[in-house]
């Protein structure tokens, strides 16, 4: 289903990146890219209004332009 997979979204300094597999719950990874370049450390559970933001404002709004499916999921 092309709804399910990865989505993500690089800005300046964050990548983010949701996993959405059937049946489970959306696995979300975010790096901060200027404390750990390595992208080592995911900092989502500490950040959750940041995600928030970067889901709402970056990721959904290009996915909403291309028309991706996954935002039916």
């Amino acid at each position: 289903k092309p709804a399910w997979g990865r989505r993500g979204v690089r800005t300046l300094r964050h990548t983010l990146v949701i996993t959405r597999t059937e049946g489970e719950a959306d696995r979300i990874v975010l790096h901060d890219n200027v404390e750990d370049p390595y992208q080592l450390k995911n900092c989502a559970a500490e950040n959750p209004e940041l995600v928030e933001r970067l889901t709402s404002k970056e990721l959904n709004y290009w996915l909403k332009k291309t028309g991706d499916p996954w935002l039916e999921c």
